[in-house]
């Protein structure tokens, strides 16, 4: 009876932990820029390369943006083994998992005194590639 619940137990630790490593979550991974293949023409195709490699299934793996200004990287679905085979990957700095934010104010424009026909940014596009 003692072996019986010991296996039992081990199979129900088993089955949690594959249950656990397979909930997938969105996270912001930093990567050197220089230390991309010369074999691709942008960081972009590097970053899906590297998605698609270390992929378990098509459908957890999702690609989500791509940055290059204030950091080299990209943001992505992932599960939590697929996010340990990528730490050991070429070119991987850091990651941070993304996390919803609220606002905490709806005043903000009047408090930096913008208007609402031209906002901060008077050009079109000078907003571009800018994370709020």
């Amino acid at each position: 009876m003692s072996v019986l619940k010991v296996i039992s137990t081990f199979l129900l630790a088993v089955s949690f932990l594959s249950f656990t490593l397979a909930i997938s979550d969105t996270y912001i991974i930093h990567m050197d820029s220089s230390a991309m293949p010369k074999a691709f023409s942008s960081h972009h195709s590097w970053y899906l390369s590297m998605l698609s490699s270390i992929s378990e299934d098509s459908s957890t793996s999702k690609h989500l943006y791509t940055y290059t200004n204030a950091i080299n990287g990209f943001s992505a679905t992932l599960t939590l083994s697929e996010l340990e085979t990528l730490k050991i990957s070429f070119g991987y700095i850091s990651f941070k998992r993304d996390v919803p934010l609220k606002a905490r104010t709806t005043h903000t424009s009047q408090f930096l005194g913008l208007s609402s026909t031209s906002g901060a940014w008077t050009a079109p596009n000078k907003a571009e590639d800018v994370i709020c």
